[in-house]
């Protein structure tokens, strides 16, 4: 084996290693969130509607139903006060509601939530901030 041959075997390996460790460390740290399959966590009452995986283009809300609005043009609607954003879909590029903000929460579905009920939410969100309070929609599973 020449010189040449073992300073790229060398770096080859180095490179390998540091991959294998960020690695690691990415995984570790990307299940820090609250898992998806705990439907309610009883310590802190906080009920996980969302769905078990993250859609790409979503971003994890933690917040409070403030008031149910009813049903409108197919879509429930909720009065939605953001406490916390959890996380971001991988390809998260529209507007996260500022903590505290009240938004209204558009589903598919009624929510067997109640006002007063904090929830752990999948959103999409759009791209430009209109006059009035923000429309997000609740992802589907």
């Amino acid at each position: 084996m020449d010189q040449y041959s073992r300073v790229r075997t060398t770096l080859t390996t180095g490179t390998l290693f540091l991959m294998v460790i960020s690695a690691c460390s990415v995984s570790r740290n990307s299940y820090a969130v609250q898992s998806p399959n705990n439907k309610v966590d009883s310590s802190q009452k906080v009920i996980n509607v969302a769905p078990a995986t993250m859609v790409k283009d979503a971003i994890r809300l933690q917040g409070l139903i403030m008031s149910v609005k009813g049903k409108k043009d197919g879509w429930y609607q909720y009065q939605f006060q953001v406490n916390k954003t959890l996380k971001y879909g991988a390809t998260f590029a529209s507007i996260e509601p500022q903590q505290e903000e009240v938004v209204v929460l558009n589903t598919s579905k009624k929510l067997d939530s109640k006002p007063g009920d904090e929830i752990i939410v999948d959103v999409t969100t759009p791209r430009e901030r209109h006059v009035g309070k923000l429309m997000i929609f609740k992802v589907s599973e």
